[in-house]
This record gives C-alpha cells, sequence and structure tokens, in this order.
C-alpha cells in the first residue's frame, strides 16, 4: 500500500557508496542475518561492572532479531540495488524501534563521526547505570544543587565508547560533536538530567540493499511540523552488526510513500462522489437523508490523514445529516490491490484521534450520573489487523447529580465523581479522581491529539480538494 520510489533509492544509494567504499556482494547463500546486540554490558546498580561482552547466558537468536532471507533475484534491478521484502521491512522497524538505535535517527548527519551523542544516549540507549552514593554527593557539589530535581542518566565512558564501536565503528574519540552531558573526570561518567524521554517509534516504510549497505526510509508520526518525521538512513551490516553510517530527513517533494498517492486519493474522491449523489457510504452501505436536513446546508464532514500511523492515508467521514440511529464517523483505507474500500472503525461521529494509535469515541448520550463528564469509548489501532480494536469505556458518576447510592467509600479523594472503568484486566470497576488521572496517563502517555483539516462533503470542496486528479 506505500508508493515505492526505487529510482530515487537507487541515485541516493550509489552517491553513499561511492562516499562510503565498497561493499562486498554477499553471495546468493548468504545465512539469514542476525541482529546481535552491542558489546556492551547492560547491567544497572553501582555502575561497578565494565563495558564488554553480552551476558553469556542472554538468549541469542530470537525470533524479532533473525532478518528475513534475501529477496527474489527477479527483484534486483540492473544496478545491483534489491528492494526490501515486507518481511525485511517489519525487521528493520522492530530493529530501529530498540532503545540502543532510535537515537540515530533524531540527529542528520553524513558521517558517523558527527551524530548527535546527546539524542542518542537522552534516554540512556540501554547501556546506562544506577549513581552511586558517592556518585550523587560529587555530583551536587559540582553542579551547585540541593538535590537531583528529575531522573538523572549516568553512562560511563567505557560503556559508551564500546557501544560506539558496536553501532558505528568508530569510537567516542573519533566523535567531532561535543557531547552536552556533564563529566565526572572521578568516576570517568557522564550525566544528564531530564524528566521525560526523547523515545520516538519510527516505522521502516521502504528500503533497498546493494552488498551489505541497506538504504532505508523510515517515519513517524510523533513529530508535527517537525523535519524529522521522515528521513532517510543508511545502515551497514558489519558481520552480525548493523551500522549506522548517515541519516538525512526528507522534504515533502521527496516522501512517495502514504500521502499524494494518486490512485489512493482518487478512490477516496470517487466514494466521496458517490456518498454526495446517492448517500451510499464506501462499504456500499445506504443511509437515509433526515427530511430536517432537505432544504439546509449539508454539514457532512470528510478528512483525508493517516490517522492510525500506518503510513498510508485514511478517509474518515462524519454523518450527521442522517437520522439519530444512523449518525456515524467511519474509518477507511483503500487497498490498491484488491481496489476496495476496508472499514477500520465505525463509531458516533464525535471521535478524538491521538498519535499513538488510540482513539476516544464519545457516547451519543450521557447514560450516566453525572453532566460535566461525558462517557467514552477507547480503541486502539492493531497493526497486525490494520483496524482498531475496542478496548474499554469509562464513564462517571457525580454525587451532586445523583447523590442516592453515591460510593463514598470510592472517592478517597473526596472530589464528588467516581469513574467506572472497563480496561483491560487491571482497571474494571470504580475509580476515584486520582485513580482515574492514573488510568489516562498510562493509556495516554506522551501521546497528542492529532489536528486534523475537515472539508465538506459538497460539489465546491470536493472539487477543490481533488482537482489535480
Amino acid at each position: 500500500m506505500r508508493k515505492k520510489s526505487v529510482l530515487l533509492f537507487l541515485v541516493l544509494s550509489i552517491a553513499l557508496l561511492c562516499s562510503c567504499g565498497d561493499a562486498e556482494t554477499p553471495e546468493s547463500d548468504d545465512p539469514a542475518m542476525t541482529e546481535q546486540q552491542p558489546d556492551v554490558n547492560v547491567a544497572q546498580g553501582d555502575g561497578s561492572e565494565a563495558a564488554g561482552g553480552a551476558d553469556e547466558d542472554a538468549e541469542q537468536g530470537t525470533s524479532d532479531e533473525n532478518a528475513v532471507g534475501e529477496s527474489d533475484a527477479q527483484d534486483q534491478d540492473a544496478a545491483g540495488l534489491t528492494p526490501l521484502s515486507e518481511e525485511e521491512i517489519q525487521f528493520f522497524t522492530d530493529l530501529i524501534q530498540k532503545m540502543e538505535n532510535y537515537g540515530f535517527l533524531l540527529s542528520a548527519y553524513d558521517t558517523p563521526e558527527d551524530v548527535d551523542l546527546g539524542e542518542v544516549f537522552y534516554s540512556g540507549a540501554g547501556i546506562d547505570e544506577a549513581m552511586s552514593d558517592e556518585e550523587i554527593e560529587a555530583y551536587l557539589t559540582e553542579r551547585q544543587q540541593e538535590e537531583i530535581y528529575t531522573d538523572c542518566v549516568k553512562v560511563s565512558r567505557e560503556r559508551i565508547d564500546a557501544f560506539l564501536r558496536a553501532k558505528l565503528g568508530i569510537g567516542l574519540e573519533e566523535i567531532r560533536t561535543p557531547f552536552p552531558w556533564f563529566y565526572l573526570s572521578e568516576f570517568d561518567s557522564y550525566y544528564h538530567e531530564a524528566g521525560d524521554t526523547n523515545y520516538t517509534p519510527y516505522d521502516c516504510v521502504e528500503g533497498v540493499r546493494e552488498g551489505d549497505l541497506y538504504t532505508l526510509r523510515f517515519h513517524t508520526d510523533w513529530f508535527w511540523e517537525d523535519l524529522r518525521s521522515d528521513c532517510e538512513t543508511v545502515i551497514r551490516k558489519s558481520g552480525e552488526e548493523y551500522q549506522f553510517v548517515s541519516n538525512r530527513y526528507l522534504d515533502g517533494s521527496e516522501i512517495g510513500y502514504g500521502t499524494g498517492d494518486s490512485e489512493v486519493r482518487a478512490a477516496y474522491a470517487a466514494a466521496l462522489q458517490n456518498l454526495l449523489e446517492n448517500m451510499i457510504m464506501p462499504d456500499g452501505t445506504e443511509v437515509e437523508l433526515d427530511p430536517f436536513w432537505e432544504n439546509r446546508p449539508n454539514e457532512n464532514e470528510f478528512c483525508i490523514a493517516d490517522v492510525d500511523g500506518d503510513g498510508t492515508e485514511e478517509l474518515i467521514i462524519a454523518l450527521t445529516t442522517t437520522y439519530m440511529a444512523d449518525m456515524r464517523e467511519e474509518v477507511y483505507e483503500y487497498d490498491p490491490v484488491t481496489q476496495k474500500m476496508r472499514k477500520e472503525l465505525q463509531e458516533f461521529p464525535y471521535v478524538t484521534y491521538l498519535d499513538n494509535g488510540m482513539i476516544f469515541s464519545w457516547w451519543s448520550h450521557n447514560d450516566s450520573y453525572g453532566e460535566d463528564f461525558w462517557p467514552y469509548n477507547i480503541y486502539r489501532y492493531d497493526r497486525v489487523s490494520d483496524e482498531y480494536l475496542y478496548m474499554g469505556c469509562v464513564t462517571g458518576w457525580q454525587k451532586e447529580f445523583q447523590p442516592e447510592g453515591y460510593p463514598d467509600d470510592v472517592d478517597v479523594s473526596g472530589t464528588g465523581t467516581v469513574y467506572s472503568i472497563t480496561y483491560g484486566e487491571e482497571y474494571t470497576g470504580e475509580y476515584d479522581q486520582l485513580q482515574y488521572d492514573q488510568f489516562y496517563e498510562e493509556i495516554i502517555g506522551m501521546a497528542n491529539e492529532l489536528e486534523l483539516q475537515w472539508y465538506q462533503i459538497t460539489e465546491e470542496d470536493l472539487n477543490i480538494l481533488f482537482a489535480d486528479l
């Protein structure tokens, strides 16, 4: 469902190969690629363990760390570039989402020496250690602080050097960019206080291979109005390790997947035109216009955006000019292979989309004991099934609205509101305000509401949006 851009990869990869040196082309019977964790001891504690070989008892070759075999020979073009299979693309998605790898996508660099170590190690990169009491005392003295106010990440110089040699093929002394962390020479370690994380879940959306070099494109929906949403990364397979060679950010003209796919947009335009003229939804369902709207402006709306974060735009339709029982908001995705629309979600047209794949769908009626809190359902996008899965719901009870039978024993916070939550195994029952706030933070995390551009389902708006098709 992604628009491939192999020609662009061909030009870019040849240029990168010229700067990186000749790569040895593997034999056709190469064994499956297996990712090896960096040659760094990831122990936690007092920091007494040095960097070095991985734990001998560590499990090796787990299924999510085994790359797939080579693509079919017929897919390889004349220049020796082989487009990656879907299985290989998934392998690199899993690879980059590991704590030790994602940070290499958060800065632009043409050579490994120019990578931003502040981004790579911001959350510890999986090799951080606990500070000893002596370190804490020395740190506070040197920083002239009374206490450490947030989390403090500590990484020893020895671990950093071993990590970089595994991930970049060079040591710490060869990095040209400054390391913006506080250094304590007596402990030979770097320290960084932060109350947040820079973890970013990138997805590999396409790629090509030539010899041991992989030119990969990654996308994330965690950055809005930010250049880092889409990047092209070159990775070299060195022995059993995957090393980062370069990373650059893409502008809008270079993004050839997801948005801008003319076939997908043409399908959405046809579906909207059919809805406008015949009141037939994209899945073939007929809806009846409420006579109330016969001589009134059409208030039905649509939006085209990648709301589930799978790299392909979806069509969202909010239908409100029908009877209450038929009002709906539906999310569709067009499959160019089957040339059919597939419905990912149907709910009442009052939906909030989050950039972590979660959805809050507010009920059509407030069937609860409260006026200030509106009940809602919770959905989560599932990449395997490519649809939204129902996860549970939340309702509220306000004592002022319905004092009889109010569960004062639950309302330990004394706010006058308790919540009934059905979500998984942990949250099933009644909770007070503090418990609800904790639940909300757990499922939301650092997610933000998607800012969507909605249009009226009218001839005027359709002609404006799809004029270039």
